[in-house]
């Protein structure tokens, strides 16, 4: 590291060839088409409406031929017919059921969850004082920031119209 030597580098300039042909004598500024072209005063065509060939004659029907001849009849539900039934019951029926009228209901109460007791206790006196007592609440104050006045202050009337304002 101590040998290397740093040779200043620079970057190399492309340039670009020069055309080997150039143009000799004298040249015309306006091509042949241009200067026997001649400019017709132009105009935009108006575009008019023919005439309908075709004119309605005689007197039309408000309504089409198939409303004309629609026919309301009037509509009434069919009335459902019940089919009676060839069996009926003979007897007296009981209204309850063999189950049902068996069915003795017992009273239920929720059973009642107990606790095991525990069979370790603590030994010798227990300090009912927690740490939190020895904690010291010290006054906290937030620090005043003093800012530094600037002495560069605008001079004369400034104008309230801004760029944006506007």
């Amino acid at each position: 590291k101590s040998e290397f030597i740093d040779f200043p580098r620079e970057r190399h300039i492309a340039k670009r060839q020069d055309a080997h042909l150039k143009p000799e004598g004298e040249f015309h500024d306006s091509t042949e088409l241009k200067s026997e072209y001649l400019d017709f005063p132009r105009e935009r065509p108006i575009v008019k409406r023919q005439k309908a060939t075709l004119k309605q004659e005689g007197d039309f029907a408000k309504t089409t031929e198939l409303r004309s001849e629609y026919v309301d009849f009037p509509r009434e539900r069919p009335i459902v017919k019940r089919q009676e039934a060839h069996l009926r019951p003979e007897g007296e029926m009981a209204k309850t059921t063999e189950l049902r009228s068996e069915f003795v209901d017992f009273p239920r109460e929720r059973p009642k969850v107990k606790k095991q007791e525990a069979h370790l206790r603590p030994e010798g006196e227990l300090s009912t004082r927690t740490e939190s007592a020895e904690y010291a609440n010290f006054p906290r104050e937030r620090p005043t920031l003093y800012r530094n006045d600037s002495h560069l202050k605008p001079e004369g009337d400034m104008e309230k119209v801004t760029e944006k304002s506007v």
